[in-house]
């Protein structure tokens, strides 16, 4: 097994595999945890994130691969229930269209998807090298300890979590987070999605961006177990912002029970 991964609960239950966003790895569902007592959780580092660093470079289809190894390996039975934020949301739907058999239910949230042939900011050279000449700027200051804590009001990511999170930021080389934003920006509907017919919870937070809202009606329209909500009173990274929440809605999701108030239908 190449993905690092932090497993826990017992060895009777159903497995969930929890997908982390960009620019983390797997602790940052650790404030889920007391609310999935009773569930055998995988939270694997995404290539090029956390202790993940030697497991090739960061792309959707490469994470995808690897998250199935690590289901067929480690998910009770050979399949697991699907949980994504952001990029881990990404790296679900590509799981999805490529490897449906393995998934029981996914809930999805936060996630950026274009139409194919979409062109994104990132594919014009002159965005591109902008960003470059940005990063090359903010990487030698990226470690201070002021602009870490910045960053993680920006992630909603708490106090007690800074030392992970100082050492996800430290690790980060300037070339793997060109590819992380590569891969989230370029990131397409994958070929396939349409006939995964695996129920999917899908997800954005009310403030989340407007792209995210836009990529959530596509995914509604092609997905054909899909149900699309907006979790009320909430941002990008929800599952920091109010793990309660997210975790009620996670076990109201796979257990097929009402959802939360919370949600609406978009």
């Amino acid at each position: 097994m190449v993905l690092h991964f932090i497993e826990s609960g017992p060895t009777d239950a159903d497995t969930l595999v929890l997908l982390h966003g960009g620019g983390v790895s797997g602790w940052s569902w650790d404030p889920l945890r007391p609310h999935l007592d009773g569930c055998h959780l995988l939270a694997p580092d995404l290539p090029e994130h956390g202790r993940s660093a030697d497991a090739g470079p960061l792309t959707i289809e490469n994470a995808a691969r690897q998250v199935a190894d690590l289901i067929c390996e480690r998910a009770h039975g050979g399949k697991a229930h699907l949980v994504g934020l952001s990029l881990g949301a990404q790296v679900g739907l590509q799981l999805l269209a490529d490897r449906p058999e393995l998934v029981n239910r996914a809930m999805l949230s936060g996630a950026l998807v274009g139409r194919p042939g979409e062109r994104s900011s990132y594919s014009r050279p002159f965005f591109r090298g902008l960003l470059r000449l940005t990063l090359a700027a903010y990487m030698p200051f990226r470690n201070q300890r002021w602009l870490v804590r910045a960053n993680m009001r920006g992630f909603s990511v708490p106090p007690e979590y800074e030392e992970p999170f100082a050492g996800d930021t430290r690790r980060l080389t300037t070339d793997a987070f060109l590819r992380l934003l590569e891969a989230n920006q370029g990131f397409q509907l994958p070929a396939g999605l349409e006939n995964a017919r695996v129920p999917a919870l899908l997800l954005a937070g009310q403030r989340e961006v407007k792209p995210v809202f836009r990529s959530l009606r596509l995914l509604a329209e092609v997905m054909p177990l899909a149900r699309a909500c907006v979790v009320t009173g909430v941002g990008h990274n929800w599952n920091l912002e109010d793990p309660a929440l997210f975790a009620r809605t996670l076990r109201a999701w796979i257990e097929d029970r009402p959802l939360p108030e919370e949600l609406r239908p978009l």
